[in-house]
């Protein structure tokens, strides 16, 4: 069902409006994501947390919020201390 999961999220994230959506995953869960995020104007699939920082250095404004969600696999807290430096 993992990508059955990932396409509700990512669809869930569209429907609240967010202004970008960085996905870390690959193969059918990336292509699942990204199929359901529909046509957000931000929309980013890459396959390591480190990678997930380029698109965020370039969104990103003072007083942004980020949400980061992931499972324990994709080990996302390698992405934590690139983030101040953005």
């Amino acid at each position: 069902r993992s990508a059955d999961l990932h396409r509700q999220v990512a669809a869930h994230a569209a429907r609240c409006s967010v202004d970008g959506l960085v996905v870390v995953a690959e193969g059918d869960d990336a292509r699942a994501m990204a199929e359901a995020a529909g046509d957000l104007e931000r929309l980013e699939v890459v396959s390591t947390p480190e990678q997930a920082a380029e698109p965020l250095k370039q969104w990103l404004q003072p007083g942004d919020t980020v949400l980061l969600k992931a499972s324990r696999g994709v080990a996302m807290e390698r992405l934590l201390p690139l983030l101040p430096a953005l």
